[in-house]
């Protein structure tokens, strides 16, 4: 056959329909605060692995061919790789697991410690208490929301649950429990530890 009778094969628009759509992917991914950085990473390593064996099938595919039917057949097939590619890339939407994970561990925390408040106290004393959990459950909301990677996670949630534990009817003043001694508040004291656990 001379090179006149063969068909060319349209390969690159549809490879880089697939590298725009990963592209954006990608992005759409960095920009979620819900997920960590390793949640982030393999998110876009599926992405990647899915453009790269989309791209793959569309560069097996002959670049000319010698007939309209193998033309046509060869163009689905590109045409058909480039969208199993998309569907994949766009159905690459990970769950948030890490940071929902360690506000329900410091929820439960908090819910726990609540039910352990001394009853005999004084309805005052009582409510000091329960707003000391809720402050550092909310500070710690903050901080975990704040986190970017898994170990500053793991850090907020810990020093979250450790300060929470720490809330003690039995010293007095109840606002004064974190430092042994008495020598800062909660409210500032641990409050700023749990945002530099970051």
């Amino acid at each position: 056959y001379s090179i006149t009778n063969l068909t060319p094969i349209v390969k690159e628009q549809a490879k880089k329909t697939v590298a725009d759509k990963l592209a954006e992917k990608e992005k759409a991914i960095d920009a979620r605060t819900d997920l960590t950085d390793e949640e982030k990473e393999t998110a876009k390593t599926q992405a990647k692995a899915d453009a790269k064996t989309a791209t793959d099938a569309i560069d097996g595919q002959p670049n000319f061919v010698n007939s309209e039917q193998n033309a046509t057949a060869a163009q689905d097939k590109v045409n058909q790789a480039k969208d199993t590619g998309l569907a994949a890339i766009v159905a690459a939407n990970p769950t948030a697991e890490k940071k929902p994970e360690a506000n329900r561990e410091v929820a439960d925390a908090a819910t726990d410690k609540k039910g352990e408040i001394d009853t005999t106290l004084t309805p005052e004393a009582s409510a000091k208490l329960q707003a000391e959990v809720d402050e550092v459950k909310k500070a710690s909301e903050e901080a975990i929301a704040a986190a970017k990677k898994n170990a500053n996670v793991d850090k907020v949630k810990d020093a979250a649950k450790n300060a929470i534990a720490a809330i003690n009817s039995v010293r007095v003043p109840a606002n004064k429990v974190i430092v042994p001694e008495g020598t800062a508040p909660l409210s500032e004291e641990k409050i700023t530890e749990i945002k530099n656990a970051i």
